[in-house]
């Protein structure tokens, strides 16, 4: 019939305009999403920052591995644990020690500080982790970073503070919590060893 738009031609049309209007609430979910998607895109990555002078105080009672993590310096040096008190002796020294290489210090109660030493052997030296005021020039020559729980460590072996590099001697702290005792136990038997190891000397 002349004038007259058949019924399929009708819906199809209908179909086609419903198609090419935009869903308003769709269109705000697709915004939100790609505007999520750009947030997490350029988001700064969180990463733990070195303190120059920090320390290492456990948190919990936990057994300590300690592990040479390599170096970049001139002079010879080695690497001990200070305190608390022990008999462990040099635990690396630079030029010698294999990257990689872990020795496990023993059990500490919560609450205690492992103060670590460098000796270096060509200036006759020694510095500390910790606070300047350990040191012979009075400036900080250890940064720590703590990573979860591991803090890695790395020295400055130079008086005064040399290039500041903070990686003539790298090392790395890991701790594992343990059983309520078991660091009192494990601090008792570390401390008969280096009475016997005194003991020996005497002898």
């Amino acid at each position: 019939m002349s004038g007259t738009t058949p019924a399929n031609s009708r819906r199809t049309h209908v179909t086609n305009e419903a198609r090419a209007k935009p869903n308003p609430n769709k269109m705000i979910s697709r915004f939100r999403t790609l505007g999520l998607i750009a947030a997490l895109a350029i988001a700064p990555v969180a990463h733990a920052v070195p303190i120059l002078g920090g320390n290492i105080t456990l948190t919990e009672d936990s057994l300590v591995t300690v592990t040479f993590e390599g170096y970049s310096a001139g002079y010879t040096s080695n690497l001990s644990l200070d305190m608390p008190t022990n008999g462990l002796g040099t635990l690396f020294t630079n030029k010698t020690a294999s990257v990689g290489s872990t020795l496990t210090l023993g059990t500490f109660a919560a609450g205690t500080e492992l103060i670590f030493r460098l000796f270096v052997h060509d200036t006759g030296l020694t510095f500390f982790t910790g606070e300047a005021s350990r040191n012979p020039d009075n400036v900080a020559h250890a940064t720590v970073n703590a990573v979860g729980n591991t803090h890695f460590v790395g020295f400055e072996d130079l008086f005064g503070g040399g290039d500041r590099d903070y990686n003539d001697f790298k090392f790395s702290v890991a701790t594992k919590a343990v059983p309520d005792g078991a660091a009192t136990v494990g601090l008792l038997g570390l401390g008969l060893g280096v009475l016997a190891l005194a003991r020996r000397r005497l002898n």
